[in-house]
């Protein structure tokens, strides 16, 4: 099994529970690892393994669209990626919200999301 992972990914976008979060917007994070078969081959070919471009496309798709939930986002990233890849086993997305709206000093708040495909 090998991992495909892509971290760091930055985005300003308009997620939030609260309408002002939704309409000023902020800075996220995402952060996503996905599992498919080994590498096997030694033609040195991308047609053999998961392009990380189509990855971060379909992140920074979702993360263009506004969601209140960074749940909900985590969710239609996970389903986006498996209806994509067929050969991605397992997955796991992380999302961060930096600088919460929240009433003291937080500088993140962040969903993870793990999920086999078959549970």
């Amino acid at each position: 099994m090998t991992k495909i992972v892509l971290e760091g990914m930055t985005f300003f976008a308009y997620h939030g529970f609260y309408e002002e979060e939704r309409q000023k917007g902020n800075e996220f994070r995402v952060d996503i690892s996905v599992s498919v078969p080994d590498y096997e081959s030694e033609e040195d070919r991308l047609s053999g393994t998961l392009n990380y471009e189509e990855l971060y496309s379909i992140c920074k798709n979702r993360m263009n669209e506004s969601y209140k939930l960074l749940e909900t986002i985590a969710v239609l990233i996970k389903s986006d990626i498996f209806d994509r890849f067929a050969e991605v086993s397992s997955i796991e997305i992380r999302i961060e919200k930096l600088n919460p709206p929240i009433d003291g000093p937080v500088e993140k708040a962040a969903v993870i999301l793990i999920q086999d495909r078959h549970n």
